[in-house]
Order: structure tokens, then sequence, then C-alpha cells
């Protein structure tokens, strides 16, 4: 099995990122046929590690 991840901030046609297709046992580092007993949860965590290599999320304050 191999599995991909993605993220879309949705500005444009180019604000897609993807990644290769990954094995989850060369790639993740899991056990073989870990990634299947993970949760959806779990699996979205990997994604979301994946994607804060193109996103950055910040915030301003502005005290008057």
């Amino acid at each position: 099995m191999k599995v991909r991840f993605n993220c879309d901030n949705g500005a444009n046609i180019h604000s897609n990122r993807e990644s290769e297709w990954l094995d989850p046992v060369e790639d993740l580092g899991l056990e073989e046929g870990e990634w299947d007993d993970l949760s959806d949860d779990n699996k979205w965590e990997f994604a979301r590690e994946w994607a804060d290599n193109f996103i950055e999320i910040n915030y301003e304050e502005l005290n008057e």
C-alpha cells in the first residue's frame, strides 16, 4: 500500500500541494500493516505533519 498527502488553501489553481506516493513502512517509519490499523484521526495527523512543511499559520493582535 502507498499513501499520498495533499493540502490546498483554495487561493487559486496552483495552491494545491501533493506528496509523492509514500510507503508507510519505508517513508513513514511504520511497521508493516500499521497504517491500516491507525484511526482516521491518526492518519490525519500524519498528513498535518507533512503539510506543516508547506503552510505557515500565524496570528496578529491589534490593541487599540
